[in-house]
């Protein structure tokens, strides 16, 4: 691993800040004794001193034209690309992301961009018909000064597909990007610069927790738009909801793939994307596969299947390690709670020690069982980031279905099936935000929304019209040409 530490400061107002005192550094998952980052937590200054400077570039950055910052958003897919090589060298130190993975993440938020840059002025003006001599209108405006705060499992992505809607729609952000990837944040700040986004639009503040509610309780915040785990997203919605701003969180999931009515021939392909979808990433996203139900015609034949591919998983260039010694232990313990409940461990299920991967913070891809008598602990109950897999045995497609909701999380899930009735039904007997049929529960599309249901989310999904709507003010226009009278009753 290349042995330099990269400098990530704060940006506010288009200036690196430093705070003084000794840096905090960040090592690699890969190696954690390799430090890859320094960096400083701010704190309520630095937020307040971010908020005067969205408020400023606010009042010039709102009143352009649409067309003139969508000449801005047009340009940042290309500096994304100038960036690329250093965005996923980045990702790769500090959350220990393969280079795969850091290169599909890119070519992910490019795709994005390329999105939101494709939309037309219009968009932010609704002519409807008129009424009695009067024109009507809906206008799109910007809210003020938002709030953008992400996790560090995707972090280019996720700060990329809030921040861009955000400025489109005119508004100023203040982004407080996980604590774990502050030199991919700063480098995203310079792809925002080299597009032409002036100085004081997007702000970064480096901090934990204390940074986001001081974000969210300064006066200046008009909305906040987060994504991370389910209890801090209940308390950032409650702290915007004291303050009556508009929130959005994209929160956890513990989403299943159900297997039923479906040809043995179909099994490898099946078992394959399970074990994409589950252990890809080390199994930390939030669309990762958790839970495998399968129908006991099927079951056996899938079980002996996974047993078999899961053995060629490559740890280190396909699994890669968990972001943190916290994580890790965490996945481990989750494990050991599975088996105290009856669980089974079929495969992996610890640390592993080997000599390319001794420092680093990996463990084995793991596959539990769970019997009729565990379905209620550990890998089946919560949210953790790991790659870890739990095959549940059903009777049939109804049982499966009942089981893939039997869970507070509705983020995705996935069908694979060949029977063209359970094709309809699914999306809507799944009580998820994203449903796939015969496909993996991985990713989604730039123009779908994108989001869950019951407490995976609360607020408006994100992506498409719908994550930049969200920051938007509606407002109704009425224009009389001054040939009509007004009546006190008009309507």
């Amino acid at each position: 691993m290349e042995n330099r530490i990269d400098p990530a400061p704060h940006v506010i107002g288009g200036r690196d800040v430093w705070q003084a005192g000794v840096p905090r550094l960040h090592n690699s998952p890969r190696d954690a004794r390799v430090a890859v980052t320094e960096f400083h937590m701010g704190g309520e200054a630095e937020v307040s001193t971010a908020a005067e400077a969205a408020l400023a570039a606010f009042e010039l950055w709102s009143r352009l034209s649409v067309e003139q910052r969508l000449d801005v958003v047009r340009r940042i897919p290309t500096s994304l690309r100038k960036f690329g090589d250093n965005l996923a060298r980045a990702m790769e130190r500090e959350v220990g992301k393969t280079r795969a993975g850091a290169l599909g993440e890119i070519g992910k938020t490019v795709a994005i961009a390329e999105y939101y840059a494709a939309y037309k002025p219009d968009w932010f003006v609704q002519v409807m018909e008129p009424g009695k001599g009067v024109q009507r209108r809906v206008i799109k405006t910007p809210l003020g000064v938002v709030a953008v705060i992400t996790a560090f499992n995707f972090p280019l992505a996720l700060a990329l597909w809030k921040i861009i809607p955000a400025i489109l729609a005119g508004n100023a952000v203040i982004y407080k990007p996980s604590e774990l990837t502050p030199y991919t944040a700063w480098l995203i700040m310079q792809v925002l610069k080299d597009a032409g986004v002036p100085d004081g639009v997007v702000n970064l503040v480096h901090g934990t927790e204390l940074v986001g509610k001081a974000m969210i309780y300064h006066d200046a915040v008009k909305a906040v738009s987060f994504t991370g785990s389910v209890p801090v997203g209940d308390k950032i919605r409650c702290m915007a909801a004291e303050r009556g701003i508009r929130a959005v969180c994209e929160k956890g999931g513990l989403n299943g793939i159900l297997v039923a009515k479906m040809g043995q021939s179909r099994i490898p392909g099946v078992v394959q994307d399970a074990i994409a979808a589950a252990f890809s990433a080390g199994g930390q996203r939030c669309t990762a596969a958790k839970r495998l139900i399968v129908t006991e015609d099927l079951y056996e034949m899938i079980r002996e299947e996974l047993l078999r591919l899961v053995r060629e998983v490559d740890v280190e260039d396909f699994v890669g390690p968990l972001v943190n010694g916290v994580a890790l232990e965490r996945a481990l313990l989750q494990i050991q709670e599975g088996v105290r409940a009856g669980m089974v461990v079929l495969h992996g299920g610890t640390r592993l020690w080997e000599a390319s991967l001794e420092h680093g913070h990996y463990m084995a891809p793991t596959i539990m069982e769970a019997g009729p008598d565990a379905l209620d602990a550990g890998p089946l109950v919560d949210e953790v980031f790991g790659p870890i897999l739990t095959l549940v045995r059903v009777r049939d497609y109804e049982e499966g279905v009942r089981e893939l909701n039997r869970t507070e999380y509705g983020h995705c899930a996935a069908l694979y099936t060949d029977n063209i009735e359970l094709m309809a039904r699914f999306p809507l007997d799944a009580d998820v935000g994203m449903a796939h049929v015969n496909e993996h529960t991985l990713g989604g599309d730039p123009d779908m929304p994108f989001g869950g249901m019951k407490s995976s989310m609360d607020g408006p999904p994100e992506m498409g019209g719908w994550g930049l709507e969200f920051f938007c003010q509606l407002k109704a226009v009425y224009v009389n040409d001054g040939t009509q009278a007004v009546s006190a009753t008009k309507r």
